[in-house]
């Protein structure tokens, strides 16, 4: 895996982790109530959707290598809080940040682990474009 594949996936699990982190001491009504945690998560949210798109558009390859991570899904949700922020449903989020997130956490570490750099690692993609 090259650096640049490898820096994206970090940064997406350091925006899981921050999830995590800002929704584990709460419930949903005092998420539902805060609204500087509910716009760090969306925050995050879009962080991690925004570089699952940027490495779906540079490695064509890496959403078949790796089918098990909703890399889709999670470029779809940024585009959901991008641009329908005013009218987002916030216990769909809640749900995807205590639900979805924890598990994608997961799998990102994983992942990481199953990967080397320097040098070829079980999956080196080649820029296209």
């Amino acid at each position: 895996m090259n650096k640049d594949s490898l820096v994206l996936l970090e940064e997406r699990l350091e925006a899981a982790r921050a999830i995590i982190e800002y929704t584990q001491r709460l419930n949903q009504d005092d998420f539902l109530g805060d609204a500087r945690t509910k716009d760090a998560v969306c925050m995050r949210l879009l962080t991690l959707g925004e570089s699952a798109g940027v490495l779906l558009r540079t490695f064509p390859d890496f959403e078949s290598r790796f089918p098990d991570i909703p890399w889709r899904a999670m470029s779809g949700l940024r585009n959901h809080i991008a641009h329908e922020y005013f009218g987002l449903d916030i216990a769909m989020v809640w749900e995807t940040a205590t639900a979805d997130i924890p598990a994608l956490s997961r799998q990102l570490e994983r992942l990481l682990r199953t990967v080397s750099l320097p040098g070829p690692g079980p999956f080196t993609p080649e820029r296209s474009g």
